[in-house]
């Protein structure tokens, strides 16, 4: 007897000392992790005020025509956006159906790997377009970017402009992220899949109504989803960066209310300021005529009141309204009510 239970307590003290060093040793992980995210974000901030005056090929090869075709292409084919965000919203749900009572995939390297791409690409992105935007607001003020048309001012002459089209076409690929969850076997939260189909929609809605004010929401968007990703390849490969993961989802939310204050203020000059919202037929702002190919400059035409697109606008607050209320509430139970439980279950 006195034997079987000695082997009883050296078992849980065994037990206790694997489950130590495992806290142990994922505490430092998640330490080394938070060290090397800094390290990246500090990389990123320096890249974004040092490196803009330099222009790629690819940059230079850029025109106003191209971005006016792009978007021309895009508004003559919205079916296209519709119809992948409804592929998108079957099949998640059908692969998770699917997947309920079946092996899941161990998908850890690879989704590492597609993370640390889109840090990258999101990394390269927020220095060509935040620069731009900086610049904007010391020249022409907040205004002048959102209500007075800047297309001349940075489409054609700005490595900003190609990154915008670039932009608009990474939100497709972006839907990539969702898979991985499902595969895995992994909580598909309402703020995922809404948010990654939506943001999909309004690129492509604010391409096809010329939305030359984007460039706001384009910066905001690449910046934050620089850190955003690098944080989520950390994570995948176990070096969780959890003492930045509340900070990261302030910076989730105040990018939605910044999106928020600024269609507000649009919505204040459209239709209140402006004797109605200027645009034509197909929803282009009737300020933005055409390209001359030529001398690639804008045909604009200046009516002397806010020139953003009205419909684009509405659009826009409303889907931002709705990513401030999911993230929110995903704030409000992951880091206010889930934290409470767990110290009020240490305090008992």
């Amino acid at each position: 007897m006195c034997r079987v239970i000695a082997n009883g307590v050296n078992g849980v003290a065994s037990h206790l000392k694997v489950d130590d060093s495992a806290k142990i040793e994922k505490k430092r992980k998640q330490a080394l992790g938070a060290r090397i995210w800094e390290v990246y974000v500090v990389i990123l901030f320096v890249c974004i005020l040092v490196q803009h005056n330099v222009v790629t090929e690819f940059e230079n090869s850029f025109k106003a025509h191209d971005f006016m075709d792009v978007c021309t292409w895009m508004s003559e084919r919205m079916w296209i956006c519709f119809a992948i965000a409804g592929f998108y919203i079957v099949s998640i749900f059908g692969i998770q159906k699917y997947m309920k009572n079946r092996p899941k995939f161990n998908l850890k390297y690879t989704m590492a790997a597609w993370n640390l791409l889109l840090a990258i690409f999101s990394f390269c992105g927020a220095c060509r377009t935040l620069p731009t935007l900086i610049n904007l607001y010391n020249k022409v003020g907040v205004y002048g970017i959102l209500c007075e048309n800047g297309l001349n001012e940075w489409v054609a002459t700005d490595p900003a402009g190609p990154w915008s089209v670039v932009f608009l076409w990474s939100k497709i690929p972006e839907l990539v992220d969702t898979y991985f969850v499902v595969l895995q076997g992994k909580q598909l939260i309402v703020l995922h899949w809404v948010h990654h189909f939506s943001v999909m929609m309004c690129g492509w809605h604010g391409a096809a109504t010329m939305n030359f004010n984007g460039i706001v929401f384009i910066a905001m968007n690449y910046t934050v989803h620089a850190a955003m990703y690098f944080f989520y390849f950390l994570g995948a490969l176990g070096y969780r960066p959890t003492k930045y993961a509340r900070m990261l989802t302030r910076c989730q939310i105040s990018q939605m209310v910044v999106g928020m204050m600024v269609n507000i203020y649009l919505i204040y000059y459209l239709f209140v300021v402006s004797p109605f919202p200027y645009k034509d037929e197909l929803g282009v702002p009737s300020t933005v005529k055409s390209v001359n190919r030529e001398t690639d400059e804008w045909a604009l035409e200046d009516h002397g009141y806010c020139k953003a697109n009205a419909s684009s606008v509405l659009y826009s607050l409303l889907i931002y309204f709705v990513y401030f209320c999911l993230f929110l509430s995903f704030y409000i139970q992951v880091y206010v009510v889930k934290k409470s439980r767990t110290e009020r279950a240490k305090s008992s």
